[in-house]
């Protein structure tokens, strides 16, 4: 009868929300509860149907898989041919393909025209033609030529499915760095190329050999795109505990265990995070639990180890013993664990010595348990003595050192050496600083070191020590200047020539470090030393040798035992590649000469490669990047073409071929490619910044700002190049005072005033400027003086990344005159060149005749530049000009530059051709006959022809920037029907430099020598500028 309530109940509920969108937990829990009661095969499945429906609705992916699945397994034929269709379809595009298509063949057996099962056939058929392969494929070696020889069309399930077996092929041979190369090459495809389970089988795969990031990374897609998917969450959780976040870890794992409260693996996980982060009292329990229910090695260790937390001698004994490994790591895990027991057991004799010899009579010595230091040094009164707090706190370090409870041992005695340098011991200091460097804090280890070094310039302990920690941190130069020191007092410091010869080795002077080796092992075998060696003549390719040192490596530890393993894979590794990696440094000598201009001995070291090798991947893709850096665009996109006809998806070509046509000035295509790098990997900082680059060449600042913010910068250069074009993009409001000084050959003098703010927010550009203009002009004996003032405001909007529009209105006065000026702007960026399009009314302030006889202009005018390769610039330029005395006047420029030099110091050749010509001159139709030639203040020449050419020179560094840009000319024109033609010469150059980090100044001249028949014209132009930058 009950049963009979619930089916009832179950039906009302059922219809009552079939077409609703949203499910409550209380209906799945209804419904949980009827799939308990029912008997009924055709009712059971229709109830899994509807709780499916529930969980796909709620996006719990892997939950509604699970419900369809077993709905299809109870009774198909309770549910229409369509229905069906659609549940095999929702497990496909989830990542359930095998059972989606075995459901579809099934359809196809009855409605053989049914289109969702048709498309799951269909989409299955690639997959199915890698898997159908037979066994004897998987060997390595075959694998890797059917990746080379797969069709270009191939779709991306494909080619990741064959990276993915020669991965595992890999990794049944113990090649490890292979093997996760190749699995990291199958997980680039699309999400969907490879099915959930297989990418969760290969992040495991990767976390279990210490490459924990690049699991997680995995790890966290997947979860992204199935939140219900436990084992990812406790494969997470695992990967950050092992790597030390148990912060992290533990969010992790108490998700599955809100889900799952009895799963033993991550009730596992979660005991070992508690007992890693010094709360073992809460992870005995869940221990004893597990143990319960199977006596597996791994909670009996992890309960041995709460029990040492805890100073439980007795117990983590008793636990020991009943340690049964079954596993070679176990049983290391086993010796390592019964070490540490035995150093517990004898800590009680070790306090009891100590009590014996203490410094510190103010203190009575406890228990030296963590728990009752910490006490001593709470109960400490205020005016305690430094030395007394300092040694107390040493102490605490000391207790939680033996406790492993490294980061907070650390902390106690950064608080220990904290107190006045004289209170500790320098020996003392010493052991401090070595257990420091030792636990990875190197920084703060060297900064003691280099404290006690001060102290006492002889101690050659704190020497080695500092050599050491600074080579494992990298920084080898450093640590040579120290090991150095060492060794000037002492040459035959066994300690320091095995540091020294490290350093050698690390920084690729490895011929140079094997002598120093040899000599410590004349001494006597040294594990370290003759590691070192083996180490050397790898990396100098001397396999033979390094074989045969190898092979006279005799480990002591369960550590050297783990660090000749690897050695010897790596061995075997460098000899494999050892072909490829001397064609590498052929290819990255071939790109060193192409940044030194020297492309034709790059051209034929490329090209070499590619003869004996048409397929090398690198070498091409070198070549397209040397062809793009010598101007040769076409030609470089045909060899990267070469590529990506063959690997879509290799980014190497893609990011070369973003950027080729990024300097092609082809930007909707250089855009396209860089975000489709994005696509694949959101955070590529070479994309992203290549993008932004792109952007701010078209100045689209708004969007290369928002591009700049998303980067994650892991390298010092990284942030640098960041923060330079941040301060690219948008620098703050901007204070100007200018000051500019004209003078001639006919002593005219004109001073100019500038006050100038600049502001940007967000895509405008706002500028206020006054001008005031003091011009003196000599007439006779007499000097004419004459002033002018301007204000202006102008506006600039930056549309998209392919406009700009702005404008501006300003106010000028004269002695006179009252005039209103105002401007327009508009500049396009296509992929054929940049064009600025303006138009201008204005006063001419330059002599004190144009201010005298109110001279205003009218400037409509047209610039033009094209970028045809990276180093010449080719631009033009056409102005008319009308003149408000009723003159008009055409001027068209054309310029070439082609770049000499190119470093921190520039040099260009540069060419102009001018051509300029007034309709009118003095006594024309144009102007009033009483008025003398010149007298209207402004230069206005008939049919003037200039052929110029320069060397702009450029200095830049981080401060000081220098351009210098000496020129020669030849000019023919005629004015008031005179001739004039001849050479001249100018020169025009700028001084920058940042004062202070937002004070810039700036100075600034022209000088040069005009032709005017007989009479010898001279002009000088000096500026001085102040900038603020807010």
């Amino acid at each position: 009868m009950r049963r009979l309530i619930w089916g009832l109940s179950i039906a009302i509920v059922i219809q009552t929300l079939g077409a609703s969108t949203v499910f409550c937990d209380e209906t799945e829990s209804t419904l949980k509860n009827a799939i308990q009661l029912t008997t009924n095969e055709k009712r059971l499945a229709e109830l899994l149907h509807t709780l499916g429906d529930v969980h796909a609705k709620k996006g719990e992916a892997a939950k509604a898989a699970d419900s369809y699945t077993k709905a299809l397994s109870y009774s198909r034929e309770t549910f229409s041919i369509d229905k069906r269709s659609q549940m095999a379809l929702y497990l496909w595009e989830h990542q359930y393909q095998q059972t989606a298509l075995k459901e579809a063949e099934l359809i196809l057996k009855v409605a053989p025209a049914q289109p969702q099962a048709l498309q799951i056939k269909s989409q299955t058929k690639e997959l199915a033609l890698v898997t159908s392969k037979n066994e004897e494929s998987n060997n390595c070696i075959t694998i890797e030529e059917e990746i080379k020889a797969a069709p270009k069309g191939a779709k991306p399930e494909s080619l990741s499915l064959l990276h993915k077996r020669l991965g595992d092929c890999l990794a049944r041979e113990d090649k490890e760095v292979k093997a996760i190369e190749a699995y990291n090459k199958a997980l680039s495809y699309p999400f969907n190329a490879l099915p959930i389970p297989t990418r969760l089988e290969i992040a495991e795969y990767i976390g279990n050999m210490d490459h924990y990031d690049e699991a997680i990374t995995e790890l966290k897609k997947i979860i992204q795109h199935d939140r219900t998917n436990l084992r990812a969450h406790i494969l997470t959780a695992r990967f950050l505990s092992w790597k030390g976040d148990q912060t992290q870890a533990k969010k992790y794992i108490d998700d599955v265990l809100q889900q799952d409260t009895q799963n033993s693996e991550a009730l596992l996980i979660k005991a070992d995070i508690l007992n890693y982060s010094q709360h073992s009292e809460e992870a005995i329990p869940i221990y004893k639990n597990l143990l319960a229910r199977d006596d597996k090695f791994d909670a009996r260790f992890g309960l041995t180890i709460a029990y040492l937390n805890l100073d439980q001698i007795s117990e983590a004994e008793n636990n020991f013993t009943l340690l049964k490994p079954v596993k070679p790591p176990q049983e290391i895990k086993k010796e390592r664990l019964a070490q540490k027991l035995a150093a517990m057991k004898k800590e009680p004799a070790i306090k009891e010595q100590k009590k014996k010899v203490a410094t510190v009579p103010e203190v009575k010595e406890k228990d030296d348990k963590c728990i009752a230091i910490e006490e001593e040094i709470k109960a400490a009164p205020k005016d305690e003595k430094p030395e007394n707090l300092s040694l107390l706190h040493k102490r605490l370090g000391d207790c939680l050192a033996r406790e492993d409870k490294g980061e907070k041992a650390i902390e106690a005695y950064n608080k220990a050496l904290s107190y006045p340098y004289s209170v500790l011991s320098i020996s003392t200091r010493l052991k401090i600083a070595e257990y420091i460097g030792n636990m990875d804090h190197y920084d703060e280890a060297i900064t003691e070191l280099k404290k006690i070094i001060q102290h006492d310039r002889t101690n050659q302990k704190a020497y080695i020590l500092t050599a050491r920690f600074l080579s494992w941190k990298g920084d080898q130069s450093q640590a040579e200047r120290y090991i150095d020191v060492v060794l000037q007092q002492d040459p035959q410091n066994s300690e320091a020539l095995l540091i020294k010869a490290d350093i050698l080795n690390y920084s690729g002077r490895s011929e140079k470090a094997i002598p120093i080796y040899d000599d410590l092992l004349a001494k006597g075998d040294n594990f370290y030393a003759r590691f070192g060696l083996t180490i050397a003549y790898i990396n100098l390719e001397q396999f033979s040798e390094a074989e045969e040192n190898l092979n006279k490596l005799e480990p002591a530890t369960s550590h050297q035992e783990r660090k000749k393993e690897r050695l010897a894979q790596n061995l075997e590794s460098a000899k494999s590649e050892a072909p490829a990696k001397e064609l590498k440094k052929k290819i990255a000598y071939a790109i060193k000469l192409s940044r030194k201009k020297c492309f034709a001995a790059a051209y034929c070291i490329l090209n070499g490669i590619l003869r004996s090798d048409p397929c090398h991947v690198e070498a091409r893709i070198a070549l397209g990047r040397v062809l793009g850096w010598d101007g040769r665009y076409f030609e470089a996109i045909k060899q990267l073409n070469c590529v990506l006809l063959h690997d879509p998806c290799n980014t190497d070509a893609m990011f070369a071929k973003a950027t080729v046509l990024r300097w092609k000035r082809d930007f909707p295509g250089s855009t396209h490619l860089y975000k489709e790098l994005l696509c694949l990997d959101p955070e590529n900082y070479d994309a992203q910044m290549g993008l932004a680059y792109l952007y701010l060449s078209r100045s689209y600042h708004l969007g290369a700002h928002h591009l700049i913010n998303s980067i994650i910068s892991d390298e010092i250069y990284q942030e640098e190049e960041v923060a330079t074009i941040n301060n690219r993009i948008f620098a703050g409001p901007e204070a100007d005072f200018e000051y500019t000084h004209f003078r001639d050959s006919d002593d005219i003098r004109t001073d100019y005033y500038l006050l100038t703010a600049t502001e940007r927010y967000r895509d405008w550009e706002f500028d206020l400027h006054y001008m005031h203009v003091r011009a003196v002009q000599p007439t006779g004996n007499i000097e004419v003086t004459e002033k002018a003032d301007t204000v202006g405001f102008d506006a600039l909007k930056l549309v998209n990344a392919c406009l700009d529009i702005g404008g501006g209105i300003g106010f000028a006065n004269t002695t006179e005159r009252n005039f209103y000026t105002a401007n327009a702007i508009v500049n396009l960026r296509t992929p054929y060149g940049l064009f600025e399009l303006g138009s201008e009314r204005n006063i001419i302030p330059d002599t004190a005749a144009a201010i005298f006889f109110k001279i205003s202009t009218w400037t409509n005018y047209i610039y033009y530049t094209y970028v045809l390769s990276g180093n010449t610039i080719l631009r033009g330029n056409y102005v008319y000009t009308k003149y408000s005395d009723a003159n008009h006047a055409n001027r068209v420029n054309l310029s070439a530059q082609y770049q000499l030099i190119d470093s921190c110091f520039e040099m260009y050749c540069r060419y102009d051709a001018t051509y300029w010509n007034f309709a009118g001159q003095p006594f024309s139709p144009f102007v009033d006959p009483s008025v003398f030639s010149g007298a209207h203040g402004y230069f206005d020449p008939k049919n003037y022809l200039r052929n110029k050419v320069g060397l702009p020179i450029y200095y830049r560094s981080k401060k000081l920037y220098v351009y210098l840009h000496p020129y020669g000319a030849y000019a023919t024109y005629h004015v008031l029907g005179i001739h004039y033609n001849g050479f001249y010469y100018a020169a025009n150059g700028e001084v920058r430099y940042r004062l202070l980090p937002k004070l810039f100044i700036e100075a600034s001249g022209e000088a040069g020598s005009l032709p005017l028949k007989n009479l010898k014209y001279n002009y000088s132009i000096i500026s001085g500028r102040l900038t603020w930058v807010f």
